[in-house]
Parts: structure tokens; sequence; C-alpha cells
């Protein structure tokens, strides 16, 4: 996402957010990578927030930015998205490693739920290459998943 293609205030996130990972180094002994990414994010959001009520007394807003960083919904949704991301980056390099007829059939039964029979008859594979195909490419998937989360310490 470019910042051209949002609103104003999630421009503002961004750019805050670029600004403050300048000077990132990361340290594992601080803490994992992620946990840090969303105290910033929140930090900033509600910096953004803030700014825009014209300095006025917070309350409520004040709460709610104190109880972002223990709500269990709030951890659940950021947890969620993490997942997300770390699904989309792997896709993304799956597709010099699998030929087309097996992306296809995995997208077509696993993505789209479609059941294997009809994935197998519309790209003219047996059921049993739909189903190897989906194996190969959940294995790669999870041992690229792995990888990314490694890195992040």
């Amino acid at each position: 996402m470019q910042p051209a293609d949002c609103d104003d205030t999630a421009q503002e996130v961004f750019l805050a957010l670029t600004k403050s990972m300048a000077g990132f180094v990361y340290d594992p002994a601080r803490g994992k990578f992620r946990s840090y990414l969303k105290t910033v994010s929140l930090r900033i959001i509600f910096q953004i927030l803030r700014q825009k009520r014209d300095q006025k007394p917070l309350g409520r807003l004040e709460k709610t930015y104190r109880g972002a960083f223990s709500d269990s919904k709030v951890e659940k949704m950021w947890e969620t998205e993490w997942r997300r991301y770390h699904m989309r980056q792997a896709i993304g390099r799956i597709e010099s490693e699998f030929n087309d007829k097996d992306r296809l059939a995995f997208s077509s039964y696993v993505i789209r739920n479609r059941s294997v029979e009809e994935t197998a008859k519309k790209l003219g594979l047996s059921v049993d290459q739909v189903y190897q195909a989906k194996s190969r490419i959940i294995k790669r998937l999870s041992q690229m998943i792995a990888e990314q989360i490694k890195s992040e310490g």
C-alpha cells in the first residue's frame, strides 16, 4: 500500500511509522519484533488522534490507548493480521517454486474451497494430483513462514 492510496489519517500513520523505523535496530534480547511494531503502531495512531482533537482532554481516548496494550481483542486482531502478513509473503514467494497447475489446484481447492473433484476436473488433473499439490505447497508455505518468524527473533 502506498501513502497515496490511503485517507489522510492513514497517510499520517504510514509516514510516522516509516520515520520511526529509520533508526530502528532489532535486538532480540529486548523482545519480539512484532511486539515492537505493535507498540510503535499504537503509539503513532493515538498520537495522531490526540493531535486531531486539538489537545483537548482525552479521557476516554487515553483509557482506550492504555487498554489497547493488554486488550485480548486487540491482541487477537494483531496476531491474526500478523499471520496473514506472513501467509501473504509466503504465497507471493511460491510462484517460482511450483508449476501453474499445482498453484491453480492449490488456489481452487484450498483458498477458494472448491471440492477436490471439481478442481481436478477443471484442471485436467487426477484427484491424487490435487491432493499432492496441496500437500507440497502447504509444506513449503509452512517452511517459509517458519523461516520468516525465525528471522524476526
